[in-house]
């Protein structure tokens, strides 16, 4: 398994403080089956600013102290790039990372709404040649609400990618129907861990690819899987066909599946 989206690097972020702590996560992730993990630190978040080549530094320490002690788990270098007026001026400036060095950005939307700029963000990215990711959607407030804005947002090529844990139910019922409705609808592109330690914040792939396997099939997890693959190869990411989905602003939650 390849997971693009995790905390693992020490003392840069909300993630471990400690190397051990570090090697603790890269212990557990090797027991699940996961081979590559991409580094994905907060950057513009209002807590946390990680440029790149601070994010580079750190991916160099870990892999050199993980190949020591032969822990066969290989980190590439990545950001979890929070929208931010300051967004486009840090990427010309060379603060940002993609994901291991494809073409791929992690963006976090804010929990509340979209920001009306993000539009601008999106289309700067787009002439630069970025494929965003939208981390997370399933905390945006506003996705949650709108069945339009997410179609919209898969309509112009935007990626979207959920935490394991959501699906286990771990971040509440809300969020969990969410993420089986970007499922249903072909709107999902990735599950990654968003892992932060191994207490609170843990890996769960495993068990949420087992459920989601158990719900739409074994190809289904494998599509996922493959396209996690293809971040890592910097290799072009198809959205399946999705289903119809009607243009309105009623709350999909209020609704069964």
């Amino acid at each position: 398994m390849i997971d693009i989206h995790c905390h693992i690097l020490p003392g840069i972020d909300d993630g471990p403080q400690l190397l051990e702590q570090s090697i603790d996560m890269a212990r557990a992730a090797v027991e699940i089956g996961i081979t590559t993990i991409i580094a994905t630190p907060h950057h513009l978040n209002g807590r946390y600013n990680t440029p790149a080549e601070l994010v580079f530094e750190a991916v160099d320490l870990l892999n050199n102290e993980l190949n020591n002690r032969q822990i066969p788990l290989k980190i590439e270098a990545g950001q979890e790039i929070h929208v931010h007026p300051a967004l486009i001026h840090e990427f010309y400036r060379g603060n940002l990372c993609s994901l291991a060095n494809s073409r791929y950005m992690l963006l976090e939307l804010p929990t509340k709404q979209v920001p009306p700029f993000f539009q601008d963000v999106l289309h700067e990215l787009k002439i630069n040649g970025i494929t965003p990711i939208i981390a997370h959607p399933e905390r945006n407030r506003e996705l949650m609400n709108s069945r339009r804005m997410v179609l919209d947002l898969f309509e112009k090529g935007v990626l979207f990618q959920i935490t394991a844990n959501s699906i286990t139910g771990l971040f509440g019922r809300k969020a969990q129907k969410f993420c089986l409705y970007l499922c249903k609808k072909n709107y999902l592109h990735f599950i990654s861990s968003d892992s932060h330690d191994l207490y609170r914040r843990t890996f769960g792939l495993r068990t949420s690819y087992s459920t989601l396997a158990k719900q739409f099939g074994d190809e289904y997890v494998e599509r996922l899987q493959r396209n996690a693959l293809r971040v890592l190869e910097d290799k072009l990411i198809i959205s399946a066909e999705s289903a119809n989905v009607s243009r309105n602003w009623l709350p999909w939650f209020s609704r069964k599946l």
